[in-house]
């Protein structure tokens, strides 16, 4: 999870212009157990570990996610932008061997499956008809699509025809798993981030219509906020659905 700690901190030096997180930091687990970070530390670990492993780091013990992998590269391309360095080429290295183990289908068509982990100790790859899940597809799509625009293009369009339901009003939703017609709300999320960000209007107005009928968009003047309370019944506003959600 170094690399989600990293993104959140070049993001905090990106938007404010303060690069506290520079100098030595704590990151606490509890009254007992702490560590010590700087920003160069965080990212000299990364590099390490990515010239080491060159299929990609374990973000569980020897599970390796290319969703993962893609934010943490995102993370090292900003750092870059930030301090003038040139790291980022230990991530594009890793993330080229990644591909044929993460992504399948033919080279210039939509891809057909996504892996939802690999792990090389017992040489399991979760890539099988059942492991195909829309909320992975989405996420990888998302963080791989800013640096490997023809890969995370074929990831959307075979996303698409994997889980796209389309309703008899025009709106649409993604399936959780390929067809199975059960809207996955994160990966409906991600989608309509994706058909935005890619630039697929007519996908992006039928996942919009379900959203803005099914997902309570709420602004809340007294609090000066806008969420969705995504039909749940819950106190408080879902934070991964509307984060994913709001690009």
């Amino acid at each position: 999870y170094k690399g989600y700690l990293n993104l959140s901190i070049g993001l905090y030096e990106y938007v404010s212009g303060d690069a506290k997180y520079d100098d030595t930091f704590k990151i606490v687990y509890d009254e007992n157990l702490s560590f010590e970070y700087d920003h160069k530390r965080l990212v000299d670990t990364l590099t390490k570990q990515w010239v080491a492993n060159p299929i990609g780091i374990a973000c569980e013990v020897r599970k390796i996610f290319l969703w993962c992998n893609n934010l943490s590269g995102l993370s090292m391309k900003l750092y870059d932008v930030l301090h003038g360095t040139s790291l980022y080429w230990t991530f594009q290295q890793c993330h080229n061997a990644m591909k044929p183990l993460h992504v399948g289908g033919p080279a210039n068509g939509p891809a057909e499956w996504v892996s939802f982990y690999h792990d090389p100790d017992i040489n399991n790859n979760l890539n099988r008809e059942a492991n195909q899940l829309s909320s992975n597809w989405f996420s990888v799509c998302w963080l791989g699509y800013p640096f490997d625009q023809d890969t995370y293009r074929r990831v959307y369009e075979g996303g698409l025809a994997h889980f796209l339901t389309r309703q008899a009003d025009g709106s649409a939703f993604m399936s959780g798993l390929p067809h199975s017609g059960v809207d996955d709300i994160g990966a409906t999320c991600k989608a309509i981030a994706c058909a935005r960000e890619l630039g697929d209007e007519e996908t992006y107005a039928a996942l919009r219509k379900w959203a803005d009928a099914k997902y309570q968009p709420i602004y809340d003047p007294q609090r000066g906020e806008f969420y969705h309370l995504f039909g749940l019944n819950e106190r408080f506003p879902r934070g991964q659905h509307n984060d994913w959600v709001m690009p």
